[in-house]
């Protein structure tokens, strides 16, 4: 004869090992959520760095192109600006990508940017020739081409960025 069983009888752990799984699968939730929230707020910090840095190279961009617009000489070799090389001359020009960034001593190349007193914001320039389309009658004004160059580096990244320039002279 077979046995019958009441009805619940037998399964007195049943409970236990259901509320098992279920706090497994919300631990394991919880520790999905942790990490997409570590990782969201690592892209939001380099996020927020990288914009910190473009907006002090561009500024040193800009300061860069005031000081040329104010310039009544724009011969680097006469200007006075000694951030200011001749790109003309392919050999001895100064390469903003390749060369090293000198803002102090005998050889300066670049200039520290003095809207941001901390030192990490840069610009050099380039002066590349007469822009094309310009008149080259002796009379009229000559317009300079310019290739100007900001940095920013700050501990949490760095920004370069360059930005073209026109100025005509007599």
């Amino acid at each position: 004869m077979c046995c019958r069983y009441a009805h619940g009888e037998g399964e007195e752990g049943s409970v236990l090992l259901i509320a098992l799984v279920v706090l497994f699968l919300v631990a394991l939730l919880g520790v999905n959520a942790l990490t997409t929230t570590q990782t969201e707020l690592k892209i939001s910090g380099n996020d927020q760095s990288y914009t910190r840095n473009f907006y002090r190279a561009e500024s040193a961009i800009k300061e860069a192109a005031l000081a040329l617009e104010h310039a009544d000489d724009v011969d680097p070799a006469t200007a006075g600006l000694s951030w200011l090389s001749d790109g003309i001359n392919e050999e001895t020009c100064f390469k903003p990508e390749q060369d090293a960034w000198q803002t102090s001593g005998s050889d300066t190349n670049a200039a520290v940017s003095t809207f941001y007193t901390d030192g990490k914001a840069a610009f050099c320039g380039l002066r590349m020739g007469v822009a094309s389309g310009s008149s080259l009658d002796m009379t009229s004004p000559l317009k300079w081409e310019y290739v100007i160059y900001g940095r920013s580096v700050l501990s949490s990244g760095k920004v370069e960025m360059a930005a073209g320039y026109c100025k005509k002279t007599n």
